[in-house]
Formats: C-alpha cells, sequence, structure tokens
C-alpha cells in the first residue's frame, strides 16, 4: 500500500520538477570591454596619469602591464561615477628616482600590454610611451622704448608671475611681483615669457643671463640694462616672468633686439630647448623705438607734364619737440632729371632750418630738402611741378624716385627717419602724352565712362553698333604712351552678338601692398539675354534687360588683365546696371534701376532704384530697392563706416516731402537689413538729377544738374547747370554750388581724396574764364575741398 502510494506521488512530483526547470534561464555575462587610447607621451618631472574604462564582465576583473616602464604603476577605481584603470606615475622620479635616465632613447620604441580578465574573457591592449624632457621655452616681448610694458596675464587674467629667485629656489618677492625697480626719466619694464612644456611635480630652478651680439642687434649697456639671475618654477606652474630694463635715447633707430638666455638647469627636472645662435634656450626683448618715423601716403604716383602732384607724407606719432624729416633723390633709379622735368615746392633747405635740425656731417649724396614737423604735428605735404618741356619719348615714360633718410647708425631724433615696413620710396611717373588721342569709330561708338589707373593706363568702356544690328560694349586699355592702339580690349558680357549690351560704368581698385601691388577692374552694365550659361542656339532670359557685373584682375601691374567672374541679376522685367562702387574688402555695390521684382524686393510703383551688394568673389549678399509709385533711379552709391550705404540719383514720386517737381535729387542711406537709415529729397520746380557721389572722410559730394534754381536767388545760367553739393551725412546737403554757361552743363563724375574732391562733367559753353567751346561739347574737371 505505501509503495503504491510513493509510486503515485513521484509520479506527479517527476513532471513538475520538470517542467519548473525548464523556465530557468542564467543571464549571460556582458562583453568584457577596455575602452580608451592613452596619451603617447609623457614629460619628465610632470605626472603621467590616465584612467581606461572598463565595461561588462564579471566582477572586479585581474589586470597587470608586460614591457612597462618602472615608473608607471596601475590600479582599479571604481565608485558610482566610474569603474576603471588608472594608469600613473611620474617619470624621474616615482620607480626609484633615476632622473634623466628615465627619457626614450632615439628609435627606442617598447610596446607595453595591458591584459585585462575576469577569469572567462580576456583583454589585451597594446600601446607606447615614450618619455620627453620638461623643454624651457621662450616666448619673444615687444617694448615700446618710452613706455613701460604691461605685466602680462595668465589665460584666466590674472598677472603672471616674476618668478626670479635665489639659487636655492626661494622667491625675491613671495607674492611673485616686480622685483626690479627703474629711473623711469632714463629706463623702460619689460617682461620676458619663460614656459616649462608641462607643469612640474617638484621645483625647476633655472639660471639666466642677458646677452647680446651674434643675431642680438642691442647693446648692453646702452640699449638695455645687462641682468642675471634665477628663475624658479615651483610646483604645478607652466609660466614665469623674468623682468628686463631698456635704456631711453633719443635715437632714431631701427627696432633692436637683445635676449635672456637660459644658461643652466640648476634644479629639478628641465631640459633646453629652443635655442638661439649660442645654443642656449632665449626670450628675445624686441626694443620698437619710440622716435616718430616718415612715410608717403602712396608708393606710386602719376602725372601729365604741366601738372602739380601733391605728395602727403605723415608721421607715425606726433613728436615732442620740432623735427626735419630729409627727403632724397634716387639718381641711379631714375630717368628724369631734377630741374630740367620737375622742381619741388614746400621742402626746407639747410638755409631755411634751425642749426639743431642740419645734418652733420653732411650725407653724401645730399637731400634734395626736408620736412619740417612742429611739435604734435603728425601731417605735411610737399608739391612736385612737371615741366612742360616736350621731351617726349614715345618708347617710354620719365620716372624717378624719391625716399626718406634710413634709420642707420645713431641719428638723432630730431631728424626722422623712414618707417621701417612701410611706405619709405615713392615712385613718380611723368606722363608724356601731351598730344590729344582722337579715337574714330565707324561703328556708332559712344563712350560710357573712362578711368585712369595709378601706372597711367587709360581705360575707355564703349557701347557700339554690330554689323547684325545689335549693341555691343567692349573696353579699351591704352597705355601711357599715346600709341592710337590698345595694348587690350575686353569685349563686354563676352561679346556675344546673339544679343544686347551695354556698359553702364568703370570701376577700379588697387589691391595688395606697396611694394607688390594688384588692380581689379569692374564692368558694370546691362543685356537682354541670360547669356552666363547660354546654350547654343538660343536666347533665354530673366526678363527684358537684365543687369551684368563682371571682375577682371591683374595679377601684377603689367599683367593683362584676365576674367575672375561673371554674374547676371534681374527680374521678369527690364533691369539696368548703371553704376558701381567697393568697399575697403572690395565688396562690390551695382546700383540702377529695375521695373521688376529685383532679387525678391517687391516693386513699388513704376521704375525703382536698386542697390545689389556682392562679395568679393561675385556671390550675391542682399539687395535693396528705392522707389515710389513713380519713376525713381539710384545712380551712385558709396558705402560708409558704419555698414550702411548712401546712395544718389532722383525721384518722380514723393519719396521725401516731395515731389517738388520734374525729377528731384535724391540721397540717403540703407543699413545691411534694407530700413532707412537717412533720407532726403530737395530740386527746383523742374527736373534735377544727382548723377555721381564720393565719400570724403568728413561726408559726401555729390554732382548732378538742374534746369532752374536749386536754391533761393539763384537764377539758372540757362538750360541745364551743374549742382555740386556737400553733404555731412546722406540728408539734406550742407552747401549746393549751381554753375553753368548758356549751355548744357552737367557734373557726371566724381572721386576724392582725403579732404578734397575731384569732379568733372561735360559744359556746352565756356565754363572756364578764358576759355572758349571747342566743339559741341566740352569736358571740364575741378578739384574743391570738403566743404566747396
Amino acid at each position: 500500500m505505501l509503495n503504491r502510494i510513493l509510486r503515485t506521488w513521484l509520479q506527479v512530483l517527476i513532471p513538475a520538477v520538470t517542467l519548473t526547470a525548464c523556465n530557468v534561464q542564467e543571464t549571460p555575462v556582458p562583453e568584457l570591454r577596455v575602452l580608451g587610447e592613452p596619451p603617447t607621451e609623457a614629460v619628465l618631472g610632470a605626472e603621467y596619469f590616465y584612467e581606461w574604462a572598463v565595461d561588462g564582465g564579471k566582477g572586479i576583473p585581474n589586470f597587470t602591464l608586460t614591457n612597462a616602464p618602472r615608473w608607471l604603476s596601475v590600479e582599479w577605481v571604481e565608485n558610482k561615477f566610474r569603474r576603471g584603470i588608472v594608469m600613473r606615475g611620474i617619470p624621474g622620479i616615482t620607480g626609484g628616482r633615476v632622473g634623466r635616465s628615465d627619457l626614450t632613447q632615439d628609435n627606442q620604441d617598447t610596446q607595453i600590454v595591458l591584459s585585462v580578465t575576469d577569469g572567462d574573457q580576456l583583454v589585451t591592449k597594446t600601446f607606447s610611451i615614450s618619455v620627453i624632457g620638461n623643454t624651457v621655452l621662450g616666448v619673444g616681448a615687444e617694448v615700446d622704448e618710452d613706455t613701460d610694458m604691461e605685466r602680462p596675464q595668465a589665460a584666466d587674467g590674472d598677472p603672471l608671475p616674476v618668478c626670479e629667485s635665489d639659487a636655492s629656489g626661494d622667491w625675491l618677492s613671495d607674492a611673485g611681483e616686480p622685483v626690479v625697480t627703474i629711473d623711469p626719466q632714463k629706463e623702460t619694464l619689460a617682461y620676458g615669457l619663460v614656459e616649462l612644456k608641462a607643469p612640474p611635480v617638484e621645483p625647476v630652478v633655472l639660471a639666466f643671463q642677458t646677452a647680446s651680439g651674434n643675431a642680438q642687434t642691442a647693446t648692453a649697456g646702452v640699449d638695455f640694462v645687462e641682468r642675471s639671475g634665477y628663475l624658479t618654477f615651483k610646483p604645478g606652474m607652466t609660466q614665469c616672468l623674468v623682468m628686463a630694463v631698456v635704456r631711453k635715447d633719443l635715437l632714431a633707430e631701427v627696432t633692436e633686439v637683445f635676449a635672456y638666455e637660459i644658461t643652466q638647469v640648476i634644479e629639478g627636472l628641465a631640459s633646453t630647448g629652443e635655442a638661439n645662435s649660442s645654443g642656449k634656450p632665449a626670450v628675445s626683448i624686441s626694443i620698437l623705438d619710440d622716435e616718430p618715423r616718415i612715410v608717403f601716403k602712396k608708393a606710386v604716383m602719376s602725372g601729365t607734364e604741366g601738372m602739380q602732384l601733391k605728395i602727403d607724407a605723415s608721421l607715425d606719432r606726433p613728436p615732442e619737440e620740432k623735427v626735419a624729416a630729409f627727403v632724397f633723390f634716387d639718381e641711379a633709379g631714375s630717368t628724369a632729371t631734377p630741374s630740367d622735368d620737375f622742381t619741388i615746392d614746400g621742402l626746407v633747405d639747410d638755409s631755411g632750418l634751425p642749426s639743431e635740425l642740419i645734418l652733420a656731417p653732411a650725407p653724401s649724396p645730399a637731400p634734395i630738402g626736408a620736412l619740417v614737423f612742429n611739435a604734435g604735428e603728425t601731417a605735411k605735404s610737399f608739391t612736385i611741378n612737371l615741366h612742360q618741356n616736350n621731351d617726349a619719348d614715345s618708347d617710354q615714360d620719365e620716372t624717378f624716385t624719391l625716399s626718406w633718410m634710413p634709420c642707420q647708425g645713431n641719428l638723432d631724433g630730431l631728424r626722422v627717419c623712414a618707417a621701417e615696413k612701410a611706405t619709405t620710396s615713392l615712385t613718380i611717373w611723368i606722363n608724356e602724352w601731351l598730344s590729344r588721342l582722337q579715337l574714330s569709330w565707324t561703328d556708332g561708338g559712344v563712350v560710357a565712362d573712362t578711368a585712369v589707373d595709378d601706372w597711367g593706363r587709360v581705360y575707355v568702356a564703349r557701347n557700339f553698333k554690330r554689323g547684325n544690328g545689335r549693341t555691343g560694349g567692349e573696353v579699351l586699355i591704352f597705355d601711357r604712351t599715346g600709341t592710337s592702339s590698345p595694348v587690350q580690349v575686353i569685349p563686354f558680357a563676352g561679346g556675344d552678338d546673339r544679343f544686347d549690351a551695354k556698359i553702364g560704368a568703370l570701376h577700379l581698385k588697387t589691391l595688395g601692398g606697396a611694394s607688390q601691388p594688384q588692380q581689379a577692374l569692374f564692368v558694370v552694365g546691362s543685356a537682354n539675354a541670360y547669356f552666363t550659361s547660354l546654350p547654343t542656339g538660343s536666347t533665354p532670359s530673366l526678363g527684358g534687360w537684365d543687369a551684368v557685373a563682371e571682375r577682371y584682375d591683374r595679377a601684377t601691374v603689367t599683367t593683362p588683365l584676365t576674367l575672375a567672374w561673371r554674374v547676371q541679376y534681374g527680374s521678369d522685367q527690364d533691369d539696368f546696371g548703371t553704376g558701381a562702387t567697393t568697399d575697403l574688402n572690395s565688396n562690390l555695390y551695382v546700383v540702377g534701376s529695375t521695373r521688376g521684382t529685383m532679387e525678391g524686393r517687391t516693386n513699388l510703383g513704376g521704375q525703382d532704384g536698386f542697390i545689389l551688394y556682392l562679395t568679393p568673389s561675385g556671390a550675391f549678399n542682399y539687395a535693396l530697392n528705392v522707389g515710389t509709385s513713380l519713376d525713381d533711379h539710384i545712380a551712385a552709391a558709396q558705402p560708409d563706416n558704419s555698414n550702411a550705404v548712401a546712395f544718389a540719383g532722383y525721384s518722380t514720386g514723393d519719396l521725401d516731402d516731395g515731389p517738388i517737381g520734374g525729377r528731384d535729387a535724391i540721397t540717403g542711406s540703407y543699413n545691411v537689413e534694407g530700413r532707412v537709415v537717412r533720407l532726403d529729397q530737395f530740386g527746383s520746380v523742374v527736373n534735377d538729377e544727382l548723377l555721381a557721389m564720393t565719400r570724403l572722410s568728413n561726408g559726401y559730394v555729390t554732382a548732378g544738374y538742374t534746369q532752374g534754381s536749386m536754391f533761393e536767388g539763384k537764377v539758372g545760367s540757362g538750360g541745364e547747370d551743374i549742382v555740386l553739393a556737400y553733404h555731412k551725412t546722406t540728408s539734406f546737403p550742407n552747401k549746393i554750388v549751381q554753375l553753368g554757361t548758356s549751355g548744357n552743363d552737367r557734373g557726371l563724375t566724381a572721386g576724392s581724396i582725403d579732404l578734397e574732391a575731384y569732379v568733372g562733367g561735360e559744359t556746352g559753353g565756356a565754363l572756364v574764364s578764358g576759355t572758349s567751346l571747342s566743339g559741341a561739347k566740352d569736358g571740364w574737371y575741378a578739384r574743391y575741398t570738403a566743404d566747396p
């Protein structure tokens, strides 16, 4: 009976146990991973620390290093934030304090292996560590001879410590403050910066001394005070200052240099690194002379025989007393002859100089004169008269070079010498093109614009009729010798005769420094086809006429111009590019008029004026439009210094308190967001237009014409009169000049140099006293001060 009962229970229990066992699963052990890539360099005497991240596995793994250097140890770290293996050590100190013996030798590349196992899984990581020296580096500094150098700061803005010490490493100032006193009447304080590659664990004491000679140009005892001593880096420091004393003088000198040499490592683990010519690490101190230096404003100028050239010069700082800057004539490099080809006014010779300013002994060759600056003055000018002696050479214009006295020897500071790395010489080209060059065209050619560059080349933009009746444009470039054949012809819009293209304006810009000048030519106009990627046999268009801009570059002053880029912008209506200018960064501003929506700017009605802002590479930046419900036009634009664009033109609607009558003159400025900064509308009861604009250092000058009276009490001379206006801002003019003849007269162009405006145009009468009209229209040109 009992056996039967047991068998029954076993039959019930055994399947149940078996079923329970089938539902139990062990959790798999995650993969053991060791993550990281340790630094391959350790610095002698500085702590090396790296933490490998360990992930997965079971429990705390076992780990070992094979081929590890004696200074390197490993340990396990685990808390709620991290879990891993830390490698640390201090080469040269831990593992037996063997010093420089821990440095890695040349071609020594020992592979270190980290092995990590949890009993079932094994992960290895192979790497190498090179031990390098804690290099001493010197950081150069510049100090003005007359002004104490500001104490250098650490990255956190706190002053760096002066670490000068005694031989045992005790700082001369516990707080790391300056330890040298100077006579401020005779001396200037400077700081040299010494750095260690890595923060040392123990103090590093270095010996230093001042040095001159070899590559150094300053003289000990004359230009600087000789010093020697010790410099101590406390544990954890990588930057220390050493102090230098510079001697003031009244000599005009080039930049002079002396050095602090690190002569020896007295204590600690440091290595000499960046060395001077003596083979020692050094901190170079450059002494910048505090005497005024003289420069020419331009490196190259040109003029025609019979002209006067104004030569501007400036000092880089105001003199404390009267000084003289001497000008020399370079006979060897000149083909023009003084007295015969030119004379100079505005320079003073020895007879007009105070005795203390006369050069003694007199140099050979002698200077041709001097500019005298009073205390506080920084700008002076003199005049060169180019003689009309009719000695033209058809092959080569004459040239001569002027230069300032170089800084050499012990030159008294009252005699100013040439600035370093600046415009220290001026080359003058005398253009002997005295006869008129008449260009005869049978294709109905009309001049659209002209320009002259700094090398006397003349640029003539013209539009003409092609044989198939299409309009074309081109730029003719003539050299200074006056030959009737252009040296280069640039066809506008590629010269394609399948569509019409006409030039509106030219703009020249000189680029590069005085020693390697380059040039860019911008050509702006219009075309009635989308030609920038014109398929063969087709004439697509953005709609009517489109604005076109081209840039040509001249790599040197003698190489031909080559196309850099060509772009085309427009709407579904007519768009005309009629003017151009650039800013200091060579961004291009194209102006004109449009009857459509130009680059996203909704047309305001009739014809709107527009400004396109293009980058130096021709990429579109933004567009502005100016308009009313009637016709408006922008003829000229100038960028200003406040991120705005000034413009001038005309409006027939109510742009700002108008219309007054017919076409009204307008000026204004927009910012880059397209918001009006200033705007003004003015004129007479008939037509008035502004056609040109230039920017001065104290405002703007605009030029155009009027058919009426631009201000009360003025009576028109007849027909159209020239209008010149001076604006302190781009609002209503502060002064207006109206002049003319009984014929039609216009102001068409404007340019500027500093505070002087150069304007020109056409006249239908005898505009200049003592002259007579040569033909239907004559050209005129005038120079005005900033307030005409």
